[in-house]
């Protein structure tokens, strides 16, 4: 009988690729459970929980990086340490490689609880103690790459941290090769994989939401009254991570630039201080903080253009999928998105919006400019609805994952 756990290192709450799957998982499975994390308040290093009615194993996740400097400074002052320099990098170097292996200890016991015969790893820092488990269980093990993990465009200066990155880039070519499936969200991401690791194309579940109701005119009016939006307002949406690299600057300053019925509706965390201050001054960007997943669909579609200009930074984001994608098709919004193979996917086969080169105001400018100046907005958001509709939607993809799984066991 089918026996699964899905592992992910995050509280779970807002993981919504990981808990779509693990009801689909749910669903043709004698067993299945998830291993998260725990809030950080708790004692113990493993303790239960349950979501969506589904059992979840919690996994102690704060553990100290670097030997305490208080302690090193006393040591200094009682003249206990003559090499200052010297015996403190080795010091954190040790207690680094410490914490570390027994952070991956504690991951691999909460894996060996549950009684199971396949275990899904969800992204590469579930994948070693996944690994070390499935080969104590005698269990498959699949792993789901939601991102190129080491190439996501995040500076590194720490010798400790280098070193760590050098281990894992080599376990992932091990134990990548020994999984009995691999699974990424976009075509780009598994052909770089299969290249890099000389594995078969790994197989393809996109990042795609569930379908839910069209949202009532009605409705759609209260929420744009409720934030002061007029009724004949172009409403801009952005919804997701507001740092710098999602094009976020670039982004508030082109609203004071459009004319004045362009609005601009956020829905995330993470903005600087400095766009913090721009939008407090602007009566046309309109900041929801971060928005419950449950109302997130409801707020989106209050809006006529859903936006993402994401910097090609790395490679990774010059694959990616991201969900917000399928969320703005959901909500039957047209698209301006940044131009890259993913998004000119379906901007070229659906023709329900534009793309444009990110990093740049005037660009985001000319791209919006171009969806209302051309009479195509309603037009877009049909095409982006039956986007959605035909092939964007979880309720299709998931049929992929049950065959995967079902093929494998």
């Amino acid at each position: 009988m089918r026996k699964i756990i899905s592992v992910v290192y995050n509280l779970l709450s807002h993981d919504t690729r990981v808990l779509k799957t693990g009801r689909a998982l749910d669903n043709i499975s004698e067993y299945f459970s998830f291993v998260a994390l725990q809030n950080s308040d708790s004692n113990k290093n493993i303790i239960f929980d349950c979501i969506d009615n589904i059992p979840v194993l919690r996994v102690k996740q704060d553990f100290p990086t670097f030997y305490s400097e208080n302690e090193m400074e006393k040591s200094i002052k009682k003249g206990r340490i003559r090499h200052y320099i010297s015996f403190t990098t080795i010091i954190r170097f040790i207690t680094h490689i410490k914490f570390y292996f027994q952070k991956l200890y504690i991951m691999y016991k909460a894996y060996l609880i549950p009684d199971y015969n396949i275990i899904y790893c969800n992204d590469f820092n579930t994948l070693i103690a996944g690994f070390m488990a499935s080969r104590k269980k005698k269990a498959k093990i699949i792993y789901d790459s939601h991102e190129l993990w080491f190439d996501q465009g995040y500076s590194v200066n720490s010798v400790f941290k280098k070193c760590q990155i050098a281990f894992e880039k080599f376990m992932e070519l091990i134990i990548i090769r020994k999984c009995n499936a691999v699974i990424t969200v976009s075509s780009g991401i598994a052909e770089e994989l299969a290249m890099r690791y000389g594995i078969k194309k790994p197989f393809l579940i996109r990042n795609l939401v569930e379908h839910k109701p069209i949202i009532n005119k009605k409705l759609c009016n209260d929420i744009r009254n409720a934030n002061n939006i007029p009724d004949n307002a172009i409403v801009i949406v952005y919804q997701g991570s507001l740092i710098d690299s999602r094009g976020i600057p670039e982004l508030i300053d082109s609203i004071s630039i459009l004319p004045e019925k362009f609005h601009l509706l956020l829905m995330g965390t993470g903005l600087s201080k400095e766009n913090t201050e721009k939008i407090t001054k602007s009566k046309r960007i309109h900041y929801l903080g971060m928005v419950p997943e449950a109302e997130l669909h409801k707020y989106t579609s209050a809006g006529d253009i859903g936006i993402h200009p994401l910097h090609k930074s790395c490679i990774n984001n010059i694959l990616a999928f991201p969900n917000k994608f399928s969320q703005y098709m959901n909500a039957g919004l047209a698209l301006a998105l940044f131009d890259a193979s993913s998004s000119r996917e379906i901007i070229n086969k659906y023709d329900c919006g534009v793309l444009f080169e990110p990093g740049n105001t005037e660009n985001i400018i000319e791209a919006i400019r171009t969806i209302v100046q051309s009479g195509k907005l309603e037009y877009y958001k049909r095409n982006s609805k039956k986007a959605f509709e035909e092939e964007y939607c979880w309720e299709k993809e998931k049929n992929t994952l049950i065959k995967i799984i079902k093929t494998i066991y």
